[in-house]
């Protein structure tokens, strides 16, 4: 497991809103007050669900029994589960609540605390034009997973309206997940095409991806009375992927790179419980959060040791393989927090 200090993601300075910033989720924040800045220390817990889908396709040409050329496409989609407990914290300088435009600096670390609770799902098509097109094999598997998060974030008010302030915000996030596939359960069709059910209990794949690169874009903070407050953030984000795929039973490795692109969002509703003396608040967040990132990659495919009569011969490489991967992930919490001014 990736249970790595939670002070090495404090060391990131970040960017964040006043002295009430909304750094994560499922947070309870401290904020120390100074004449002209505002240190936020924030240990963070929240709920992560989705999946990320691994999708490789490739057609090649070939010739049917009476030897006329056919294209022979083949499909294989992998499902990974990403629902998990996440803990962390956030370390940020932000500009005191008196001064005129808001600015922040902050950054953030996290690890999932247990394994998905659902099934990885791997499933493979096979297209013959005149003769087959549908799904030849189905299987489900368990998983176990390690996670981090790194995000590093930078933000300033640009202007305001009355209660509404709108800023704009740039940052780096790093995150890097491990999946061990254990066991499958489920079946295939064979040359006759007939159905035959297929289960094991031995690890079967070990999957790793990184998602890294700049985020750019807006925030913006409405003050619907004197205790709620609603925080939006927006982002693109420029995201360079690679992954590595070892099939363990089939005996091998495929390792991609590529770019594509992300969507990060986050809302948060704010409760201002009440106001205790020396200026110091309590509050309740509602938190919630969006993160998609899609990606073109190129693969190269190494059989490093024999895996069966239907693989390829040992130490056969193969590159310029495509597949692209999508990711979507959900986060929401609740946060207790503690302001001082």
């Amino acid at each position: 497991m990736f249970r790595k200090s939670v002070s090495l993601g404090l060391l990131l300075l970040c960017a964040s809103i006043q002295a009430q910033v909304e750094p994560a989720i499922n947070e309870s924040t401290q904020v120390i007050h100074s004449d002209n800045i505002d240190i936020t220390l924030t240990p963070s817990a929240f709920y992560l669900f989705g999946k990320t889908e691994y999708n490789f396709e490739l057609t090649v040409p070939t010739v049917d029994t009476n030897g006329q050329p056919v294209s022979l496409t083949i499909r294989s989609l992998l499902e990974f589960p990403l629902d998990v407990f996440m803990l962390g914290g956030s370390f940020g300088l932000v500009s005191p609540e008196n001064a005129p435009k808001f600015w922040s600096v902050e950054g953030s670390f996290f690890t999932n605390l247990n394994d998905p609770g659902k099934v990885m799902k791997d499933s493979d098509w096979l297209r013959v034009p005149g003769y087959f097109n549908g799904m030849i094999s189905y299987t489900e598997s368990d998983a176990k997973m390690d996670l981090i998060l790194i995000n590093a974030e930078a933000t300033r008010e640009m202007f305001s309206i009355g209660n509404f302030d709108v800023g704009i915000l740039a940052g780096f996030r790093y995150q890097k997940i491990k999946q061990n596939i254990i066991g499958y359960e489920g079946w295939s069709i064979d040359s006759n095409l007939m159905f035959q059910t297929q289960s094991g209990t031995d690890p079967a794949i070990v999957y790793k991806v990184t998602y890294q690169g700049p985020q750019l874009g807006a925030l913006s903070r409405f003050s619907l009375s004197s205790r709620l407050r609603v925080d939006i953030k927006t982002a693109a984000s420029l995201t360079f992927v690679n992954d590595l795929d070892d099939h363990l039973l089939r005996k091998f490795q495929t390792s991609s790179d590529g770019q594509g692109l992300g969507i990060i969002s986050y809302l948060s509703a704010r409760w201002f419980l009440n106001q205790m003396p020396g200026g110091r608040q309590t509050y309740l967040d509602f938190v919630g959060s969006y993160d998609y990132y899609k990606a073109d990659l190129t693969s190269t495919q190494y059989q490093y040791a024999d895996g069966g009569p239907y693989e390829m011969p040992v130490g056969t490489r193969t590159g310029g393989l495509p597949h692209d991967i999508s990711s979507h992930q959900f986060r929401l919490g609740l946060r207790l927090g503690f302001l001082f001014q």
